[in-house]
């Protein structure tokens, strides 16, 4: 772990550093008994009758999973609602699990069972998503606003669909959880795509953040609705990583629900705006796909011109899945939007993320302490930094000794809001 803590407390001490501001979200007490309070939501449905009135044996059930980019609970989640559906007379035979993978890479089966647990692996099927694989997609309209449809078929088949995964922060759609699950979640490349870059070229782009309604959010609801997702199993985790609220119900009642608590651990006040930030990337730290999602709320809290300092392990380096944020790094905001109209750049959620990484890094000066970006950084334009030690004394001989400076710590989940707005 790059980022310890009581380790940069000491140094903040050592150069005679007083925070403006040090954010993380809030401590709170987990759920005692888990599997109970699955239970209990489950029999009293937000937005939904009783699952026992909308189920029956012959049913197919899918349920929609995140995948291990992401921290929900999933070998606890599961059983319980596995034996919940039992109970209402759906067998494991008429059950299956999607694993929601967006662009991501595929699990391995190892990982899948460490994910998922044993048990769960032998009760029932789990199905890695193929956002490429035509044959396992299928589309089925478009939008109001014209956005195509295309979903694994797997839910267009399912009698009853449960999508199960976390609320927390979002760079670009307000909030993980709720729909989600489905976009990007399930979603074949052309819906993720068209939703990706039409958010990309929005001047508010960077401002969805924390905001539970957006044009945005709307797109991604309203293709879920369609698509047919039928309900969301979804958890609030605290700093711990461990659940402190758990809801059942409607894809988009009982997501709201859920954010209006999550806000109350994520969003954080902070007096202003620092001179130079200092991001822990953590838990968003497996690949900079991910850690980009950190350093857009370390821009919420930096002043224009200011440093930006993200500190991440990212053993997967930039991405597996897209290259191109490697390959055009360094690249201006007009630059990139140039190269996807003459098509240099087909991948378009790529180009999403390379534009949203030029708009911070156009706005602040990018520091980077990674081991696994060591070879990379330059590439995406930051400066890299072997400790957090070398990279600070840099950001204060650039700023002066007076620079204040704001810290996010497990800065992949937490919102700075500067006082005022």
């Amino acid at each position: 772990m790059l980022f310890d803590p009581k380790v940069f407390k000491i140094l903040l001490s050592k150069l005679r550093i007083d925070p403006l501001y040090w954010i993380s979200p809030c401590a709170t007490a987990p759920i005692p008994d888990l599997a109970k309070a699955v239970w209990e939501a489950l029999e009293k449905p937000i937005g939904l009758p009783k699952l026992r009135e909308l189920l029956c044996p012959q049913m197919q059930v899918l349920i929609l999973v995140d995948d291990l980019t992401r921290p929900t609970p999933q070998c606890e989640l599961l059983p319980p609602l596995l034996d919940f559906l039992n109970d209402c007379g759906v067998p494991d035979r008429n059950i299956r699990i999607l694993i929601a993978l967006g662009t991501h890479r595929p699990m391995t089966c190892s990982e899948i069972k460490a994910r998922f647990g044993g048990g769960v692996v032998n009760r029932v099927e789990v199905i890695n998503h193929a956002f490429l694989d035509s044959r396992s997609l299928v589309r089925l309209g478009a939008t109001s606003r014209g956005t195509p449809v295309v979903i694994n078929r797997l839910l267009a088949e399912a009698d009853f669909s449960i999508g199960c995964g976390m609320v927390a922060p979002h760079a670009q759609f307000g909030w993980s959880g709720g729909a989600k699950i489905v976009m990007p979640g399930i979603c074949g490349r052309e819906t993720v795509e068209a939703i990706h870059w039409e958010i990309a070229l929005r001047p508010d782009y960077l401002t969805h953040t924390g905001k539970l309604r957006s044009p945005v959010r709307e797109e991604v609801n309203e293709v879920a609705i369609s698509a047919g997702l039928n309900s969301i199993l979804n958890v609030v985790l605290n700093a711990d990583q461990k659940p402190i609220e758990v809801v059942f119900g409607h894809p988009i009642a009982a997501h709201s629900v859920l954010v209006k608590r999550a806000a109350q651990i994520f969003v954080r006040q902070i007096p202003a705006r620092a001179e130079i930030t200092v991001v822990d990337a953590r838990p968003a730290d497996l690949d900079y796909w991910q850690g980009l999602k950190a350093l857009t709320f370390g821009f919420h809290g930096v002043r224009p011109q200011g440093t930006l300092i993200l500190v991440g392990d990212f053993p997967e380096g930039v991405s597996r899945t897209h290259p191109d944020l490697n390959k055009y790094g360094t690249l201006s905001q007009e630059e990139i939007r140039q190269c996807v109209a003459r098509g240099k750049i087909e991948d378009r959620v790529a180009a999403a993320a390379l534009l949203q990484h030029a708009r911070i890094r156009e706005f602040a000066n990018l520091v980077c302490v990674s081991k696994g970006l060591a070879k990379e950084a330059e590439s995406l334009g930051f400066m890299p930094f072997c400790s957090l030690e070398e990279a600070l004394e840099y950001a204060l001989a650039r700023h002066g000794p007076a620079a204040r400076v704001g810290v996010l710590e497990l800065g992949g989940e937490v919102v700075p809001q500067p006082q005022g707005g």
